[in-house]
């Protein structure tokens, strides 16, 4: 699950951009999304500025990502690997919430890989804000978000979360007027340091806008009871 911040709060954090720091470096990565922002979109998130910068001051936006990653992973768990039990209309509600509950968010998406949903080999359902309204619509049926390229997928895909933090919930359901037993649950849990800042670069086919990703994993556990990337 990913949350998109827009790069124009980006500018206020910059350190350095292609060796260069302070204005010179302000001027050359301006110069740089003019010329991209001049040329047609083709689709995708291949244009990026290779800039470094603080982001810690944004820590506190990746709170809807975190905990919308942490429900799904519940979900699965819950559900025998699966989100099945969910439908379209739920992911489309959890990111168009995500975007309208904070105004400084400009997108939220939820990205899966295939067979965790199996109503469509890939899936994900995208909101952001557009002339005052928030929208939505299903970004897989315009670019492969799975593939090696896309930053904010890949990067976290590919990483080895064996160890990472697993948090037990017990809890007393209810049948009727009768409060059950005690049912345990170990959980895969994400962190603010599980997920992944992106560089900035322009979102071809999302937002048609330069954004920052913070990207938030979604987990399953596989056959040997360990973490594994959803």
């Amino acid at each position: 699950m990913v949350l998109l911040i827009i790069l124009m709060l980006f500018w206020q954090t910059y350190d350095n951009y292609a060796g260069h720091t302070g204005k010179e470096a302000a001027k050359l990565a301006l110069e740089y999304v003019s010329r991209i922002e001049q040329n047609p979109c083709t689709g995708g998130t291949e244009e990026t500025l290779i800039l470094t910068f603080n982001h810690t001051a944004w820590d506190k936006y990746t709170q809807p990502a975190i905990l919308t990653s942490n429900f799904l992973t519940s979900v699965i768990m819950k559900n025998t690997g699966s989100l099945d039990s969910l439908t379209d209309e739920m992911f489309f509600s959890l990111v168009r919430n995500n975007v309208n509950s904070i105004k400084t968010v400009f997108g939220s998406c939820i990205a899966i890989e295939p067979g965790i949903y199996s109503k469509y080999s890939s899936f994900a359902p995208y909101s952001y804000r557009q002339s005052g309204f928030v929208l939505a619509h299903d970004i897989a049926l315009s670019y492969m978000y799975q593939d090696n390229k896309t930053e904010w997928y890949y990067n976290l895909k590919i990483r080895n979360w064996e160890n990472v933090t697993q948090t037990v919930f017990k809890t007393k359901y209810r049948k009727g007027k009768i409060s059950l037993l005690e049912h345990e649950i170990v959980v895969p849990t994400a962190t603010l340091e599980d997920g992944l800042w992106t560089k900035p670069y322009f979102d071809c086919g999302g937002g048609d806008i330069w954004m920052v990703t913070y990207s938030s994993p979604i987990f399953s556990l596989d056959i040997a009871g360990r973490p594994k990337f959803q």
